[in-house]
Parts: structure tokens; C-alpha cells; sequence
């Protein structure tokens, strides 16, 4: 192979000749265009049968790495018989097992704590939108006026 053009007429007819491939793809931004609200993201179908074809690939393997939970970002793609990688990686499921860090149920409790204190403070700034994702929590600020402004302001860059 000598092109990108070769590659990727390998992958897609799914005769990768060397070792065993692993293609991971993050979901958002990526896969998905990012939307203002985190829970209208799509798979466009397009870019799903594209998956699905690379899937099929003989040595190929298809991770989907993510920051949302591993339940949501499962039900988004929602294919069998490929990875996927919720929590930057605090939870993985392959095709045949599921593994969690050892350390997500005290991170939960903690993230549900700092929830309820970001919550109040965040209130006044409209557009603001708090996401827990169990062992994690993602502040997001597209949809405010004054951007950054809102993190700022409230001290989260120092965490």
C-alpha cells in the first residue's frame, strides 16, 4: 500500500493482510457532528453502514471511544460485535465482557456530590448544562451567550 487511497480500499473490501487492526473512532465531533445539546447527537446512517462494512473486515476490529457513559454511547451506535470505550475509558464493553475501573462507584458518589454544589452555582448562567455520566461529569457550555464566561467565573477551571 502506498496511497490512503489503498488504504482504505483495503479496509472497506476487508482484507487487511497484516496483523490484527483495531480502528477507534471517538463519537462526537467525529462520528457524530456536534450538536448544541449533547442528547440530540445522531449516528448519521451513512457513517453506520460505513462501520458496520469495517466491522466485517477480516482482522479488523471497530472501537468507539467516548466521553459519555458507556450505556449512552452503546445505545447511539447501537452495533453489535464491536468495542466500545464510555468514560474516556473508565468503562469498556468488547463483544464478550464488560469491565468498569475498580474505582467508579466511589467516583459516582463524589461526582453526585459535586453536582449538587455546581448546580446552584451554574443556575445563572442560562444555556449552561450539567451532564452526570456516573464516574464522571461534563459542564457544557455552547448553548450560554458568554462561552468560557460561565466556567470561569464559577472557579471550575481549577478543579
Amino acid at each position: 500500500m502506498r496511497t490512503w487511497k489503498d488504504l482504505k480500499h483495503t479496509l472497506l473490501n476487508g482484507r487487511w493482510p497484516h496483523q490484527p487492526l483495531l480502528i477507534g473512532l471517538d463519537f462526537d465531533g467525529t462520528l457524530s457532528p456536534l450538536v448544541h445539546k449533547p442528547a440530540l447527537a445522531r449516528l448519521p446512517a451513512d457513517i453506520r453502514r460505513l462501520l458496520r462494512r469495517l466491522a466485517r473486515g477480516s482482522g479488523i476490529g471497530v472501537a468507539i471511544v467516548s466521553g459519555r457513559s458507556l450505556e449512552d454511547i452503546t445505545a447511539r451506535v447501537g452495533m453489535r460485535g464491536i468495542y466500545y470505550s464510555g468514560n474516556h475509558g473508565l468503562e469498556i464493553r468488547s463483544p464478550r465482557a464488560v469491565w468498569r475501573h475498580p474505582k467508579t462507584a466511589k467516583a459516582s458518589r463524589d461526582i453526585r456530590r459535586l453536582n449538587g454544589i455546581l448546580s446552584p452555582a451554574l443556575k445563572s448562567f442560562p444555556g449552561t448544562l450539567i451532564e452526570n455520566k456516573g464516574p464522571t461529569l461534563s459542564i457544557h457550555y455552547r448553548g450560554t451567550a458568554s462561552g468560557k464566561t460561565a466556567a470561569n467565573t464559577c472557579g471550575i477551571t481549577s478543579f
